[in-house]
């Protein structure tokens, strides 16, 4: 699900469960800083589950702000080994969240900002960050969903 108004994706944001689990309440100025400047734009006028979406109108991206707010609780991952280090604990919810923005990027043919597409960052041997898109499939989200 996308959303229009910016209020209604900050508080579907703070009711993913992911989110809600979290020691600490989530940073609202945080969150819609983040929504704003991640906001996508549809190519085209696209009707989905009976919400029309048009062409050039702000569509706002939780899934990917929750994600890239969980990756930024470095105090809720754990390092998994040394050389080549790889987090785990937040991964599969950060990876599932961006895979169904994803989605949503995709059936919505949203054009977003660049640097603000759906990506999952990951640990690289003797260098920096790579950069990994996400691609969804029905399959790939019911492995790491309920």
């Amino acid at each position: 699900m996308a959303f229009l108004d910016r209020t209604e994706a900050l508080e579907a944001i703070k009711d993913l469960p992911a989110v809600r689990a979290l020691p600490s309440p989530p940073d609202d100025d945080f969150l819609e800083t983040l929504l704003t400047a991640s906001a996508g734009k549809p190519r085209a006028t696209v009707t989905r589950n009976g919400i029309t979406y048009s062409e050039g109108v702000y569509v706002y991206r939780h899934y990917f702000v929750a994600g890239r707010y969980l990756e930024t609780l470095r105090s809720q991952h754990i390092l998994e080994s040394g050389q080549g280090a790889r987090f785990t604990g937040l991964r599969v919810p950060i990876a599932a969240l961006m895979a169904l923005q994803n989605g949503d990027d995709l059936s919505l043919d949203l054009e977003v900002p660049r640097g603000y597409e759906a990506t999952e960052v990951v640990a690289a041997h003797g260098g920096g960050p790579t950069i990994k898109p996400i691609v969804a499939s029905r399959s790939s989200l019911t492995k790491v969903l309920p």
